[in-house]
């Protein structure tokens, strides 16, 4: 609000066009967005919106990067913005800490466990970057709408330093069968 005028927060305004780096950038942002969160009807909405999605994303971009067994390294290269704009940047203009940036400081984890889904079917990964190997335990639960346990499982986990594994492969078909809420 400091930053700009009044008007000038939306994401098709002349001021927010113009920091954007590709053509009708902001547009196909807001259409992305609307496809994940179609609620956000004022600007402050839409803007959260846009950073929910953006969250979302970086964290599926770090997860695929860390569980591929190609991948050597990764580094995220907009971590402030210089001037108020719909941008990649996890901290704004002001300092503010986005929402992109606590989902960047999770999948950077020394140590974390990602899911993978198509269909019923889950691959679970571990992720351990430390330089000492990763002995623990590794569970996941199913629960119903109502918070009720439907199954349950629970096993020990040993990963190598510096290395992501594949943990478990499983079909969850029989335990979410009539579960499901849409």
């Amino acid at each position: 609000d400091v930053m700009t005028a009044g008007g000038e927060r939306n994401p098709l305004s002349a001021t927010m066009e113009a920091h954007q780096f590709r053509d009708n950038g902001n547009a196909r942002l807001i259409y992305a967005t609307a496809k994940h969160y179609p609620y956000a009807y004022t600007e402050d909405n839409l803007l959260l919106a846009t950073e929910l999605y953006q969250s979302d994303v970086v964290k599926r971009a770090v997860t695929s990067q860390r569980t591929a067994e190609e991948a050597i390294g990764l580094l995220y290269d907009a971590f402030n913005e210089p001037a108020p704009m719909i941008s990649r940047a996890v901290i704004d203009a002001l300092g503010r800490k986005k929402p992109a940036y606590f989902a960047l400081r999770r999948a950077y984890a020394p140590i974390a466990v990602f899911a993978e889904r198509e269909g019923t079917r889950v691959m679970f990964y571990v992720s351990n970057e430390r330089r000492f190997p990763l002995q623990g335990r590794f569970s996941y639960r199913i629960q119903d709408a109502e918070n009720h346990l439907i199954h349950e499982e629970i096993f020990p986990v040993t990963a190598q330093k510096m290395s992501s594994i594949p943990v478990l492969e499983t079909d969850l078909a029989e335990w979410i069968g009539g579960h499901e809420t849409s």
